[in-house]
């Protein structure tokens, strides 16, 4: 009845992966609006007031003044037709008869030229030298309209004229590429060479096919229905997969090792693989089910994310348990044929690893301790990537696009401020003047390129109006400037609430946060406190840059919690506390190592750095039980020939697996690989060498270890209990 249960449970999860289609890839900030925090806050009231979109900035250059204007015009129609974009500012909008005339060789251009002397064009650069740039502003719902938007971008015919794009809309759907790509092609390589590992190990196709099932099925199944409940991929949920995959793996190639183990003792497949479930279940649930509940801590996080990560992770591992305990084994017992030959290459491998460290560990100490010190120190002075443009290797097109662009003077990150007064802002000359006033100083900050408000309009209006310079009539800006722009974008019905936009350089966190404290300044400079009762500082980059911050600081976070709990649970279910402190090391060292490692190569933390350290932590602690248990059992030796095989074919499978994602230019997907691959390194160094030199320490100084028959036993006492 149970198999019949299993196989079933099996099956429904195979008809998930098959049938239903997985999660579409989004990477745009409506991504992040998943959480509650301050930032998705303030950008919601911030929408809800007012409209805010993505930015694609497109830069036209040419030496010849009537190819640029034709290619001006060219574009932006193109642009209009698209359903995407929302508005489209260009020289073509705003100074429409001033490029007529540009166009015509006959005609004089000095007028023309005159009336680009505005200031719309000075600080947008709509048409200025041999370059002109316009600005679509864009509202894309899906990757696929994302997409689409972009295809149409390389679809129009470049002609004389060089034309570069850039932007959040670029950048996003270059992002879903990237994500798609890691679920197409990166994580098949890694289960193909996953499956290569294992099939010149274990040599049989029904073992090798029955130890990739219950992870694939398990991940599969996961996103499948994470993706039926309305939820998105995005580069951090696609990170998710491969941690529960190999989680998974590893506890499925510890079953399948010992179901062989016990066939070369005579016993048919029934009876050796329900002895191997027997023997392996504890290990196995209390390693699977810790790790599910610590990554599952993370699906209560307020940033979006994080909390799929979590919720994803701990689905996949969830479902992967009794598939690992209740498929498995029935899979194995169908096995027939001789007995599998034994292995001692890996056995011997793993027994010189553990006796020289019960021969020698004060060696071991001192070889391991310094790369504690060295990675905690070298986790505190990691750099942080906080911009997705730097993810791409330098010579990659969009990065030298984005970079070109913003070195014209164009910024392509936009910054948004929100003046609350109690009286109407616009309606007096003296606090137009000083809106004016303190907009023009921001627009001087270092890191600010270009400002487009309301009082930028005005003056606009002004010039072409040839009236005051401050004209009272706002309906003025629609008849005078051209640019299809609605006042309730600016300014809300009763006047007290005024937006100010300006395009930014691609800022860190803390140089934003530093020009977000001068923005500050000078509102209480030029504004005063009993004017501007609230300033609000907000816009998609923002967001970007504080959700990216609270991911990492959850991350950490969460990574302590599931380290501590990982402890505990390790402690309890070896009945010692003493062995679980022992065992602490082990499954840090991994962790630590990688952060010296990504020290010495300069590989900061982003967002799939971030990741690595709580898949090195889910492997070691797993490792680590099946160890001790088998310490526990049958002594060291022992369980260096039976789990040390193990332990090696699992960090040999997963390692070259994971390493598969090294081929890629996308650098957190390659750091990922590289990192995760040496985790794996750390780990067999970790549970083969450290724990067996801390075990016999242990015993030298405590009396807790005996020699019996030529081996390391765990002897407990009544403390132990």
């Amino acid at each position: 009845m149970k198999r019949w249960l299993a196989g079933a449970f099996a099956v429904a999860l195979g008809a998930l992966v098959v049938l239903l289609p997985p999660p579409p890839t989004d990477n745009s900030v409506d991504s992040l609006l998943l959480g509650q925090t301050e930032s998705v806050r303030a950008f919601r009231e911030f929408r809800k007031r007012f409209s805010e979109e993505d930015v694609l900035v497109v830069q036209l250059t040419s030496t010849s003044t009537e190819a640029r204007v034709r290619a001006i015009e060219a574009w932006t129609r193109r642009l209009r037709r698209n359903p995407a974009v929302r508005q489209v500012v260009s020289a073509a909008t705003a100074y429409g008869s001033a490029l007529d005339v540009l166009a015509d060789p006959n005609l004089d251009d000095d007028a023309a030229l005159e009336q680009l002397d505005a200031p719309v064009n000075h600080s947008l650069r709509l048409f200025q030298g041999e370059r002109a740039h316009l600005f679509a502003f864009t509202r894309v719902g899906t990757s696929t309209a994302r997409d689409a938007l972009v295809q149409d971008l390389h679809d129009e015919p470049r002609g004389p004229v060089q034309v570069r794009a850039a932007g959040s809309t670029v950048l996003n759907a270059r992002l879903d590429q990237e994500g798609r790509q890691i679920e197409r092609r990166s994580l098949p390589l890694v289960g193909l060479l996953a499956l290569t590992v294992l099939a010149l190990s274990l040599r049989r196709p029904l073992r090798v096919l029955a130890t990739l099932l219950p992870a694939a099925l398990a991940v599969g199944a996961a996103d499948r229905l994470y993706g039926l409940v309305g939820g998105t991929t995005n580069l951090v949920v696609a990170v998710s997969r491969p941690l529960a995959f190999v989680v998974l793996l590893a506890s499925s190639v510890h079953l399948v090792l010992a179901f062989m183990l016990a066939r070369r003792q005579d016993l048919p497949p029934a009876q050796a693989a329900d002895r191997a479930a027997r023997r392996k279940a504890k290990a196995i649930v209390l390693a699977i089910s810790t790790t599910a509940v610590g990554f599952g801590s993370l699906a209560t996080s307020s940033v979006g994310p994080i909390r799929s990560f979590g919720a994803v992770s701990a689905l996949g591992l969830l479902l992967g348990l009794p598939l690992i305990l209740g498929v498995l084994p029935p899979l194995l017992a169908q096995a027939r044929g001789p007995r599998p030959p034994p292995s001692p290459r890996l056995a011997a491998i793993a027994e010189i690893l553990v006796t020289a460290g019960t021969r020698r560990p004060y060696v071991a100490l001192a070889l391991t301790l310094p790369i504690f010190a060295a990675g905690a120190w070298s986790a505190a002075t990691l750099p942080v990537e906080s911009h997705a443009i730097r993810y791409f290797p330098s010579n990659d097109p969009i990065r030298r696009e984005h970079r070109a662009i913003e070195a014209s003077g164009v910024g392509l990150q936009s910054l948004e401020l929100v003046l609350t007064s109690s009286v109407a802002l616009l309606e007096r000359e003296s606090s137009r003047k000083d809106l004016d006033r303190f907009a023009e100083k921001i627009a001087n900050e270092p890191g600010v390129s270009n400002r487009f408000d309301p009082l930028l309009l005005l003056k606009e209006a002004s010039v072409r109006a040839g009236g005051p310079n401050e004209p009272r009539d706002p309906g003025m800006v629609e008849l005078t400037t051209g640019l299809p722009e609605a006042w309730n974008r600016w300014v809300t019905d009763d006047g007290r609430r005024i937006r100010l936009s300006f395009l930014i350089e691609t800022l860190d966190a803390e140089e934003l946060d530093l020009l977000e404290a001068r923005v500050r300044d000078l509102a209480e400079a030029e504004l005063g406190k009993e004017r501007t009762r609230s300033l609000v500082v907000t816009g998609s980059y923002r967001l970007i840059l504080d959700t990216r911050r609270a991911l990492f600081e959850t991350l950490w976070w969460s990574l302590g919690i599931t380290a501590v709990v990982m402890q505990i649970v390790v402690m309890a279910a070896l009945g010692s506390v003493r062995l679980g402190a022992l065992a602490l090391l082990p499954n840090l060292l991994p962790v630590t190592a990688n952060f010296l490692v990504m020290k010495l190569f300069g590989l900061p933390l982003d967002l799939g750095t971030s990741m690595v350290s709580a898949l090195a932590l889910g492997i070691a602690v797993d490792d680590t039980l099946h160890f001790c248990f088998a310490a526990q059992r049958e002594g060291v030796a022992a369980a260096a020939r039976v789990e040390g095989r193990a332990i090696l074919l699992g960090s040999l499978t997963i390692g070259l697996g994971f390493l598969a994602l090294a081929i890629t230019d996308f650098r957190p997907t390659r750091a990922f690989g590289i990192l995760s691959a040496s985790a794996m390194l750390w780990a067999l160094v970790g549970d083969l060498y450290l724990l067996p030199a801390l075990l016999r320490w242990a015993r030298t100084h405590r009396g807790r270890w005996s020699p019996t028959d030529g081996r390391v036993r765990l002897v407990r006492t009544g403390r132990d209990r």
